[in-house]
């Protein structure tokens, strides 16, 4: 009897350790930005759709990823990581600092050499969207 209990509650703090670091909303943090001083827009086939060089601009949107910085798990679901349908890619002169990216139901990020993605509400997506001067961009459900 004391080896199945010990055996239940050490797979019980291996599930909670697992859903601590996967699943719940702690996730990874990222750190600011920092400078950008342009961002390239592309789609799924990347292609670019836009390009922003204008300060206040960029301004804008380097406040909106910064303010979700936190909260990126490494692997949603069992597929990995969703491949966003929307990229803004984030560069400081000819330095690449990362990516950001959305889709339906997510936002998705490369940062510091990793991936991670979230969900998310269907107005962050417009907001993202409307940020980067897309306001029309359809994502497909």
């Amino acid at each position: 009897m004391r080896k199945r209990r010990r055996l239940l509650i050490g797979l019980l703090i291996a599930a909670l350790a697992l859903a601590g670091c996967c699943l719940g909303p702690w996730g990874t943090s990222y750190p600011p930005l920092g400078r950008v001083t342009r961002i390239e827009v592309r789609d799924p086939s990347n292609n670019t759709l836009r390009v922003m060089d204008d300060p206040a601009e960029i301004q804008r949107v380097v406040e909106y990823i910064d303010g979700h910085r936190h909260g990126w798990n490494w692997m949603s679901g069992w597929a990995g990581v969703p491949v966003p349908q929307l990229t803004a890619e984030f560069y400081d002169g000819s330095e690449f600092k990362g990516h950001f990216g959305v889709g339906p139901g997510f936002f998705e990020c490369q940062r510091e050499g990793d991936f991670g993605s979230k969900g998310i509400w269907s107005w962050q997506e417009r907001r993202f969207l409307e940020l980067v001067g897309l306001p029309d961009y359809q994502l497909r459900k």
